[in-house]
């Protein structure tokens, strides 16, 4: 189950409930295990930033980052 929430004005709106994103999955112990190793790397590497003085924040890609809602554009 995926849960879409927005920050819109320091306020969390509620955007859908998605069942099943991307279609049916599945995932077992393997699959688990795998994506427990990808996030303990990535804490890993978050931690190392820190320490070694980095700023410590989001950081956006290429991408579009605004979210359209009406006629309202809103950036994270």
């Amino acid at each position: 189950m995926r849960v879409d929430l927005y920050d819109i004005d320091s306020t969390v709106v509620f955007g859908e409930f998605t069942p099943r994103p991307g279609g049916s999955q599945f995932y077992g112990v393997p699959q688990d295990e795998h994506l427990g190793h990808l996030w303990e790397r990535a804490h890993a590497r978050v931690l190392k930033d820190a320490m070694d003085g980095k700023e410590f924040g989001l950081r956006y890609g290429p991408g579009p980052r605004e979210l359209l809602i009406g006629d309202k554009v809103y950036l994270p």
